[in-house]
């Protein structure tokens, strides 16, 4: 809670919810103004920010390798670099080349360094958003390479 001047003669009053295992959305605050007294009285709650759930399930993506369209079995929302390497090594021999690093962009990953390497944070312009992020790079083979997407 962080209270800060508000006009001449009041306070605004900031309430950030940090805990990490009651993640979502909140209700609004509710205030009872019965007891406040004063000229011009008044009381307004304001939403900056809707809270959001924790990610949850699962991923598939896809290639196409040569002729043939090539899609991952689901990976969970918070696999590691090694599983996303392996289940796209899987796909074709042209996939066994790669490195895969991943960056787990949650508060409590970012706090602790995350799993990988951050190089600031890809460059990814949404860094503060909640989530993880893998990079795939291919070591073995020069020019381009498949795009990989969501399946």
């Amino acid at each position: 809670v962080v209270r800060s001047r508000s006009g001449t003669r009041g306070y605004a009053w900031t309430v950030t919810f940090t805990e990490t295992d009651n993640i979502g959305n909140r209700p609004e605050l509710d205030y009872d103004d019965e007891s406040l007294s004063g000229t011009g009285k008044s009381i307004s709650v304001q939403t900056v920010n809707d809270g959001s759930q924790s990610l949850d399930g699962t991923f598939t993506l896809a290639l196409r390798l040569g002729d043939v369209n090539r899609t991952t079995s689901p990976l969970p929302y918070d696999a590691s670099a090694r599983d996303l390497e392996a289940e796209l090594s899987r796909l074709g021999p042209d996939m066994d080349d790669i490195e895969v690093s991943v960056l787990d962009l949650t508060t409590a990953g970012l706090a602790a360094g995350g799993d990988s390497t951050p190089d600031d944070l890809y460059d990814d312009p949404y860094k503060s958003k909640d989530g993880r992020q893998w990079r795939v790079t291919f070591t073995g083979l020069l020019g381009d390479q498949p795009q990989i997407g969501r399946a």
